[in-house]
């Protein structure tokens, strides 16, 4: 097995923050999104809640067209749903990345 040293960030935000979590009474959770620190790619991200299998899926498309976090970022999150997590995350990561990358 070879190892790479890869440098990367990553956000993670609970759902008790989040509208519909609480109207749900389903607060427990969270979304975590792991970016290439230079290009911003999607290299992985874990999601633990109920709904998790039917909102990791836009994640995986994304990175199955090797796409970045601004993509995520962009997308169309409705409101109130869980999904919004994702867009929060991705949101956080987007600002995070841009000032790791500003020269």
């Amino acid at each position: 097995m070879v190892q790479q040293k890869i440098d990367y960030l990553v956000k993670k935000l609970p759902f008790k923050n989040n509208v519909k979590a609480l109207a749900d009474s389903e607060t427990d959770g969270f979304v975590k999104i792991i970016i290439g620190k230079k290009y911003g790619e999607i290299l992985g991200a874990h999601i633990l809640c109920s709904t998790a299998t039917d909102m990791i899926s836009e994640i995986v498309n994304i990175m199955e067209t090797e796409g970045m976090i601004v993509e995520l970022a962009n997308a169309c999150h409705p409101h109130p749903t869980l999904s919004e997590v994702v867009m929060d995350v991705a949101q956080d990561l987007v600002l995070e990345w841009y000032k790791v990358n500003k020269k």
